[in-house]
């Protein structure tokens, strides 16, 4: 399949299964946001970002499940065996929300317990470059979130609906991704190129999965080291316009990370690149646009569809949208690196990144906008230093 077709079909699978998906997770914020206090709701989504932060681990296995593919055989036992988990998972959460441990340790360590090698096999299939099985196993468990949080399933009912959407939609996503894998090893006869260099793939792997996990959460990590409980809720309400504008233009990374890939291996020169290049600047350019669009109508948008009140906060809403579109840069230049194995040079771009938590302790800004527009710049310079000195390589590796 050639370069060009290979990624606007799958970047169009993706995106109508990521959109929908989005929806639903994005309804599901908007339920938690309208039905819990905003104490509530900001020790909500700080628990959210823990997992996150945990479930590093689960992108690092699905960038080594890229990395590493497996035959049909071993793909056929892995699916068997985290269809399995997910059955006996979803029976011992329910458990755990009707004797009121579901918020525990025994709770997060099961929903990290079938995150971790769903993840390893959504890599496999991402690398097979089965994308509708991805997006399918994306909307399943968005759905499955918003349907149990809306029906008030939890014996204890208020927040505890919401926590117990979150922890039995990741066993529904990893039922279904071991279904799919079931199915692509039955009827997948081709395996994805494998590439040399052991060392330098489980390098690249585990650098993007950090860069994967840290980025979208590093903001709120930030502003929990000097802020309220109510002020990162507040925040959290605001950041959904920002959620929205990055995880939508995410969805290319999943698309051009198995083509980066295939290309290096099967030597297919520069004419891919320069495909998968100019598809990420035109994405880069319209999340800025729609940054400047969510200051415009999110406080409408948040007054009559979502239930509060955001006309205070535009300001706020136009610098979380502009530092997204920063960090889908970072991210974009993270995966280059990446993808060409180049480990060391993402080393020092996630280094850079990682600076900003020990600026923040020394500054210790006193209120939200001034942090965002703190981030806002240093992110800027960042990718700008990257950016510049990737220019630079390229100019030195045709002179030499």
């Amino acid at each position: 399949m050639k370069a060009d077709r290979a990624f606007w079909r799958g970047a169009f699978v993706l995106l109508v299964a990521n959109g929908l998906g989005g929806a639903l997770n994005y309804g599901f914020q908007v339920q938690a946001a309208r039905k819990v206090s905003l104490i509530e709701y900001g020790i909500l989504n700080s628990w959210i970002a823990d997992i996150t932060v945990m479930m590093s681990i689960g992108v690092l296995c699905q960038m080594l499940g890229v990395y590493f593919p497996f035959n049909r055989r071993q793909l056929r036992w892995t699916g068997t065996g985290i269809l399995v988990l997910a059955i006996v998972l979803s029976i011992f959460l329910i458990i755990l929300e009707r004797q009121g441990l579901l918020i525990g340790t025994l709770g997060t360590l099961a929903v990290v317990a079938i995150g971790i090698p769903s993840s390893w096999l959504a890599g496999q299939l991402q690398g097979r470059l089965r994308f509708g099985s991805l997006g399918l196993a994306g909307v399943l468990s968005a759905t499955a979130k918003l349907g149990i949080a809306s029906a008030d399933l939890a014996s204890q009912g208020g927040v505890q609906n919401f926590y117990l959407a979150i922890t039995l939609s990741g066993a529904i996503s990893g039922g279904s991704l071991g279904i799919a894998a079931l199915l692509t090893a039955a009827t997948d006869s081709t395996n994805p190129p494998i590439i040399d260099g052991a060392l330098k793939r489980i390098s690249s792997a585990l650098l993007l999965a950090l860069a994967s996990a840290l980025v979208p959460q590093l903001d709120l990590i930030n502003l929990r080291q000097t802020q309220t409980a109510s002020v990162i809720g507040q925040y959290s309400r605001v950041a959904l316009f920002a959620k929205a504008i990055f995880f939508g233009a995410s969805t290319a990374l999943q698309v051009t990370l198995p083509l980066h890939l295939r290309g290096k291996s099967v030597n297919t020169g520069d004419k891919q690149a320069q495909v998968i290049l100019r598809t990420e600047i035109l994405l880069l350019a319209v999340c800025g646009l729609g940054a400047i669009v969510a200051a415009w109508v999110g406080p409408w948008l948040s007054m009559h569809y979502l239930g509060f009140d955001l006309a205070l906060y535009r300001s706020w809403i136009l610098l979380t949208g502009l530092i997204a579109s920063v960090l889908f840069g970072l991210l974009q230049d993270f995966q280059r690196s990446c993808a060409g194995l180049n480990w060391q040079r993402a080393a020092l771009g996630i280094g850079g990144l990682l600076g900003l938590l020990g600026l923040n302790l020394i500054v210790r800004p006193d209120s939200v906008e001034l942090y965002l527009t703190l981030a806002l710049c240093y992110y800027t310079m960042l990718l700008a230093v990257l950016l510049a000195t990737s220019r630079k390589i390229r100019r030195f590796k045709k002179t030499a």
